[in-house]
């Protein structure tokens, strides 16, 4: 669920990228109860200090909010197209940057893209 990966950058930001995603995809719903900083930590095998981060940076974007001695919950006005259309364009920006640095010509990323595309058809 979690798919901590250390060389991928700082863990709590690939849980907080998991939750937004989660999110995006109606997973986690606006108003959602989200599992407790202990739950993530112990099911991720991570620090909980490190879930701590991911949703305290989460709620400074005013993706969630913590309420006390209540736990923390998917911000009922969060706009999940906006979020989704954010991830989208990120995840945009790393595949073009991605082919660039091997040097993938568009064209040929876009005809593999065609051709795998018809095969889940």
């Amino acid at each position: 669920m979690w798919d901590i990966n250390a060389r991928s950058g700082p863990v709590y930001r690939q849980i907080a990228k998991r939750i937004e995603g989660f999110i995006a995809k109606g997973d986690w719903p606006p108003g959602f109860k989200m599992p407790s900083v202990k739950d993530v930590a112990k099911e991720a095998g991570i620090n909980p200090n490190t879930v701590v981060a991911a949703y305290a940076d989460l709620e400074q974007r005013h993706i969630i909010e913590k309420r006390r001695g209540l736990g923390a919950y998917v911000l009922d006005h969060v706009d999940v197209s906006d979020l989704r259309s954010r991830l989208f364009d990120q995840a945009h920006r790393d595949y073009l940057s991605t082919l660039y640095d091997l040097g993938i010509p568009l064209t040929e990323a876009i005809d593999r893209l065609s051709k795998e595309n018809e095969i889940d058809r």
